[in-house]
């Protein structure tokens, strides 16, 4: 018999510890109802449950971007339905009453007032269609469509010079408010004739220009600047690949987003061909109000993510659903011929505005499907990971049961073998 080591008592207390491990570890999964609580517990069943786990939320996200996407739709939708009808529908009856001979010309006078004023009103439903500051149904495609121009002054200035620099050809400052579609600013008069170039330059004075750095360029600000009866006849944009003076710095390439009161210019090199110098011209391309900070920036698409990936994505186009895209910008009644020529316009502005809804509804039914294959993804995929990371609790229950009974059994062989040794005093005596 040996005393200095219990080998009885040691092997019960390591099945004793192990047990009270074994136990632990089943009370730790009843009480999270988890499976994996952490690595340890299968670090490939984590590894795999945490990408599934991405996935599942990402596509939570993407049910409610999908929501939205759909929202917008609805927006849009609704809107052209307000200028479909009563407006279009109105300006038909008003035109088709305009077209009747009984009428009088001060008749179709008022007629073409109350056309007017329908005009405005389909303006007004494009112009302000709008969902989360989004414009819906005032996109344009013009290469105005990145400018926003906000803090408008009073004072911007163009300044035509000499290649040398030495001599002012001509210089003036004007109220940017004045600056509208269609409205210019050219040279009065032929300035002196020279044998250098002429050059220009344009001083934003403290107005700001804001742009999207991807299409910056001089070119959104101005469209053309055109010389009559010189050489090298100018027409073009100039883009950020040009040279633009920036706070006095030659600077190549894209600038930051803000312009704030510094020069832009450019060099055509206008040289005197021997022809009339009748003018210089330089055509704004976008209306500005000094009142507004904002000019439509839309490209024409939405993009709505609708899925766990960066490629699951979904167009929505949007459209112009302006008078002057519908193509009424311009209609009369007076006379009883243009009244006749303003139906046919009404007409295909009629059918314009049907497609287009035609167009909303399609991608609201394309999204709802969308929305279903989403949802239907992540119950299937959130069904895989419960398999992986939950615990089954019938399972566990039956485990702590067991752990349990091996953990008495083991107290109760650890008490005897501790006993045991006890012998040796019996034998002693």
């Amino acid at each position: 018999m040996r005393i200095n080591h219990n080998a009885t008592a040691l092997t019960s207390l390591n099945k004793l510890q192990r047990n009270n491990k074994s136990t632990a570890i089943s009370i730790e999964k009843l009480s999270s109802g988890l499976r994996i609580n952490k690595a340890a517990d299968d670090a490939a069943g984590l590894s795999i449950s945490q990408r599934m786990r991405a996935r599942i939320r990402g596509l939570e996200q993407a049910e409610r971007n999908i929501q939205d996407g759909i929202s917008l739709v609805q927006t849009a939708e609704s809107g052209l339905a307000e200028i479909q009808n009563p407006n279009l529908q109105r300006l038909r009856e008003l035109a088709l009453q305009a077209a009747n001979g009984t009428l009088s010309s001060d008749d179709r006078l008022r007629i073409q007032e109350e056309i007017d004023q329908i005009k405005n009103t389909i303006n007004d439903i494009a112009n302000n269609t709008h969902f989360n500051g989004i414009h819906l149904l005032n996109v344009s495609d013009t290469p105005s469509s990145g400018l926003t121009v906000v803090n408008l002054a009073n004072a911007v200035s163009i300044t035509i010079f000499e290649q040398s620099g030495i001599n002012t050809i001509y210089e003036e400052t004007f109220s940017i408010a004045d600056l509208v579609n269609g409205v210019y600013w050219s040279t009065p008069a032929p300035p002196p004739q020279s044998s250098e170039p002429y050059h220009f330059s344009v001083d934003l004075g403290t107005n700001t220009f804001k742009t999207r750095a991807e299409t910056w360029g001089f070119g959104n600000n101005i469209t053309a600047v055109r010389v009559n009866g010189l050489t090298g006849y100018l027409e073009t944009e100039v883009y950020a690949t040009k040279l633009v003076s920036y706070s006095g710095t030659p600077y190549v390439g894209v600038p930051p987003e803000n312009i704030l009161g510094n020069d832009l210019s450019d060099s055509p090199n206008f040289s005197d061909g021997g022809g009339v110098w009748t003018e210089i011209v330089v055509q704004f391309e976008a209306t500005i109000d000094p009142n507004s900070t904002t000019l439509p920036n839309q490209s024409g698409d939405v993009i709505i993510q609708v899925g766990p990936d960066a490629g699951d994505t979904y167009k929505i186009k949007l459209t112009d659903a302006r008078t002057t895209a519908l193509g009424i910008d311009d209609i009369a009644v007076d006379p009883p011929e243009k009244a006749v020529e303003a139906i046919g316009k009404i007409d295909e502005a009629i059918n314009k505005v049907s497609a287009e809804r035609s167009k909303f509804g399609s991608y609201q039914n394309t999204l709802e499907h969308i929305h279903n294959n989403a949802s239907n993804y992540r119950v299937n995929l959130a069904a895989a990971e419960s398999r992986i990371t939950d615990a089954d609790m019938a399972k566990e229950m039956m485990e702590l049961t067991k752990s349990q009974i091996l953990s008495q059994a083991s107290q109760a062989m650890l008490a005897q073998a501790i006993y045991t040794p006890e012998t040796v005093i019996t034998l002693l005596r």
